[in-house]
């Protein structure tokens, strides 16, 4: 909540001395809700960067609400495309600290280990795939970062302006460049009711003994015929041995791209969590895939243990 005028002054002061907080514990519901991946790395692999984000003094105050803080990791002067990692946390005014590892990596077959184009968002609306007018923007004062670096501090200090609001997982640099960005950031295929694919996750009786304890579906979209490689679009929810409903729209869109075309879906019971796929992982797909883009009642059930 914004601080009232009157103490603005006062609160300046006592965050001087303030210690640094850590973010609030995460909220997996509504992170999955906004269909990004929850923070996989906790500061503890030796392949771990971390350090402490906050809003620059000017724009404490001034920020808007945001639903989440994104750290981006994209190979040495690499500032579009697809991201290595991407780390989701809670957003905080207070000065709070991060990780971003090789348990956030996008693609199972993503090398972490090797130096790194580090950029922060923060994000109104929560959604990996885009960003918005008005979303905050920093990246450390030195770039690329090595892994492993501990102590690498963020300040964020760039306001996103109605020129720039548009991209995937944006970074400072694409704001120059508007024309490309019109051209093939996810915002070409505008969020609407008709695009999003709406169906039903179940479990195959022959598996129901083998589902995991907890754990997370993946619902992943690729081009029609294509099986491997990055993904389209890509949604993470709590996974259920229950019948599990899912969206999966334009927003959850993770490579420039076409969303109303046909696409290959599948579906992974994660039990880590993590991107990459591993044994006792539970999978599926529709009956009718290719599936197009709009597509609802689609019905994906587990039926194959890996």
């Amino acid at each position: 909540m914004l601080v009232v005028l009157a103490l603005v002054y006062q609160d300046a002061k006592q965050r001087e001395n303030a210690p640094i907080s850590p973010p609030p514990e995460h909220d997996h519901g509504q992170e999955e809700q906004a269909g990004a991946m929850p923070q996989g790395s906790t500061g503890a692999d030796p392949l771990d960067i971390t350090g402490v984000i906050s809003l620059s003094p000017e724009l404490l105050n001034k920020a808007p609400e945001a639903r989440a803080v994104y750290i981006i990791a994209r190979p040495a002067g690499s500032t579009s495309g697809m991201p290595i990692a991407a780390s989701r946390m809670p957003a905080s005014r207070e000065p709070f600290q991060y990780s971003i590892g090789p348990a956030d990596v996008m693609m199972g077959e993503a090398d972490f280990n090797q130096p790194l184009q580090i950029q922060v968002r923060w994000d109104q609306d929560g959604e990996a795939s885009s960003r918005s007018t008005g979303d905050i923007i920093g990246e450390p004062s030195q770039n690329p970062v090595k892994p492993g670096t501990k102590g690498l501090d963020i300040v964020l200090t760039q306001v996103i302006g109605e020129a720039e609001g548009a991209g995937p997982l944006a970074a400072p640099e694409e704001a120059k460049e508007p024309v490309e960005e019109a051209a093939s950031a996810p915002s070409e295929a505008p969020v609407g009711e008709g695009q999003r694919i709406v169906g039903l996750i179940t479990v195959a009786d022959s598996l129901k003994a083998d589902v995991p304890s907890g754990g997370f579906f993946f619902i992943i979209a690729r081009a029609a015929g294509v099986d491997a490689g990055p993904p389209l679009a890509v949604h993470k929810i709590p996974a259920s041995s229950e019948p599990t409903p899912f969206v999966l729209g334009p927003e959850h869109m993770m490579l420039p791209g076409d969303f109303t075309r046909p696409m290959s879906l599948s579906v992974r019971w994660d039990q880590d969590g993590s991107a990459s796929a591993n044994p006792g992982d539970l999978v599926g797909e529709p009956e009718g895939n290719p599936v197009q883009a709009g597509a609802k009642d689609v019905k994906v059930v587990l039926t194959k243990k890996l």
